[in-house]
């Protein structure tokens, strides 16, 4: 699924997602809940929020919903 968003925050930072969208699944629980799709981060954003993980977006070689051809 895609979750729209403008901005997201990792850590207490802040950072755009527009234009790009974020890649995610929907578990079934008690609660539907959502979780999204990460890849390891690069180290411009694990120097940016000190995270070492990051959001997978839509068309990304890591999206898991791309298809090879």
């Amino acid at each position: 699924m895609i979750i729209p968003a403008l901005m997201a925050c990792q850590n207490g930072i802040w950072f755009n997602v527009a234009p790009k969208q974020i890649c995610g699944i929907m578990k079934r629980t008690r609660d539907v809940s959502v979780s999204i799709s990460v890849k390891q981060a690069s180290d411009y954003y694990e120097r940016m929020t000190h995270y070492g993980w990051e959001p997978v977006y839509v068309g990304e070689e890591s999206d898991p919903t791309q298809i090879d051809e």
